[in-house]
């Protein structure tokens, strides 16, 4: 199994959504909350949207207006890049997955994923690492919304 394609999707995705901080990784102290909420920073401003509105977004196609405001800052290309990274899913062999991460490719790649999304506890690389294998366990495969 070659993993380059897996790893193009995965940057890509990473770019497009490099300063979303999501939620279950940004703060260890609100899990609950932190499950239905992604972070959204731009300098030193920082805004939460649902992630049940983003899901909405993913399955309909159409924002739903608690995202308008969001979206009439955003041009044509940039929201359509959204909307692919939200619906793109990608089914990965959750072994390979955990190996790769725990090489040392894998945990460069992690660290400077881990520069977006900060925690509080300094934790932020065994977060994303367990994160990144839960969601690729999930059923319909990894996606930027199976982060649990």
């Amino acid at each position: 199994m070659s993993i380059r394609p897996n790893f193009r999707w995965f940057s890509s995705v990473a770019s497009v959504l490099g300063s979303i901080s999501i939620g279950p990784l940004s703060d260890a102290t609100s899990s609950v909350k932190a499950a239905e909420t992604v972070v959204v920073r731009k300098g030193i401003l920082e805004s939460s949207i649902s992630v049940a509105d983003l899901r909405e977004l993913a399955e309909t196609g159409k924002v739903p207006a608690k995202l308008q405001a969001y979206a009439n800052l955003l041009s044509e290309e940039q929201r359509s890049k959204i909307f692919r990274a939200l619906q793109a899913k990608i089914p990965l062999n959750v072994v390979g997955l955990s190996n790769l991460l725990n090489t040392g490719i894998g945990t460069a790649i992690l660290t400077d994923l881990t520069t977006v999304i900060p925690r509080r506890d300094g934790g932020g690389v065994e977060a994303l690492q367990a994160a990144l294998v839960q969601g690729a366990n999930a059923p319909e495969g990894l996606s930027v919304l199976s982060f649990k």
